[in-house]
């Protein structure tokens, strides 16, 4: 009959099948998968499957036994930050060589907001883009003086769970 993901033999041979059929980016000897890039994948046919289905499929394989046998490296890519030089091309590429034509100026200038808040806070782009008036903190005090400010608070925050 066909095979049925809530096997799990079913599920770690799914799962072997993507590592080895994966190019990893980190890996530049082997160019295996990281057990997080197998998760991903395997993650999102997980989710997948059980909104289809409306049924749950249980984990975790690949961070041991399978990471073991395929010997796959737990990398993890170097953090890279935004420069000013960056910046600086991002907003040249927005104002002068962005050839997108807007409805509306509004537009650009939203856009170019939000790339400045992005830029310039610990803010993560949903928190900006969701974020309500009551979010934003615009006066604040330095040296006994008002000064304008802008300030996120953080209601709404994506998680990143291990077991998700």
């Amino acid at each position: 009959g066909p095979s049925d993901p809530r096997d799990m033999q079913v599920m770690k041979h799914f799962a072997k099948t993507m590592a080895i059929g994966m190019k990893g980016k980190l890996d530049e000897e082997d160019e295996l998968p990281t057990p997080h890039s197998v998760r991903v994948v395997m993650r999102r046919f997980y989710n997948a499957w059980e909104r289809h289905y409306n049924l749950e499929i249980p984990l975790n394989q690949i961070n041991g036994p399978l990471a073991q046998e395929l010997g796959l490296k737990n990398l993890r890519q170097d953090q890279v930050f935004l420069t000013i030089e960056d910046y600086v091309i991002l907003q040249e590429q927005l104002w002068f060589r962005d050839h997108y034509d807007c409805v509306h100026e509004g537009y650009r200038i939203d856009n170019a907001n939000l790339l400045n808040m992005h830029c310039f806070s610990s803010a993560r782009l949903q928190e900006l883009c969701q974020a309500r008036f009551k979010d934003f903190v615009l006066v604040g005090w330095k040296d006994g003086e008002p000064e304008l400010r802008l300030k996120v608070r953080r209601r709404e925050c994506k998680g990143k769970d291990i077991n998700q």
